[in-house]
């Protein structure tokens, strides 16, 4: 519990030493919420959306200017995500801020940036989550 919050974590353990390499390799260590980065797919889009699944959030407006994109992590990872955006979307204006209350960092992305952002990462995907996808789906009708 924190602030009167009930917080739920989860752990995941393999007894293969194999698969535990491979998953350093790519990042995925002990308290990697407060240290993570991408390391080798810093411009994939399906990478991304999957950090969106587990770690984001939208701000449905119906195409009004409070559309919003928040994702929640490492500075690192979103600071990558952010160069990821600006790569893909030149000219968007992006927000980096520590939440200091849950020692994380935030990044936002507001209006009409957010919903090519979700048309970037959802749009004609395979392998998404169902309910953020449907609130991708519905930013991205607004585009304008």
């Amino acid at each position: 519990m924190l602030n009167g919050k009930v917080i739920v974590q989860h752990t995941l353990r393999f007894s293969s030493k194999q698969i535990a390499e491979a998953l350093v390799k790519f990042g995925v260590t002990a308290k990697k919420s407060l240290i993570a980065k991408v390391i080798g797919l810093e411009n994939n889009r399906h990478f991304w959306r999957g950090v969106m699944d587990g770690d984001g959030w939208f701000g449905n407006r119906n195409g009004h200017d409070g559309d919003k994109i928040v994702l929640v992590g490492s500075r690192d990872l979103l600071y990558q995500f952010k160069q990821f955006i600006k790569k893909s979307i030149p000219g968007t204006v992006i927000r980096i801020k520590l939440d200091d209350k849950y020692c994380c960092y935030r990044l936002y992305v507001y209006s009409n940036t957010a919903r090519m952002l979700a048309k970037l990462l959802y749009e004609n995907c395979l392998v998404a989550l169902d309910r953020k996808l449907a609130k991708a789906n519905q930013m991205f009708n607004y585009i304008q």
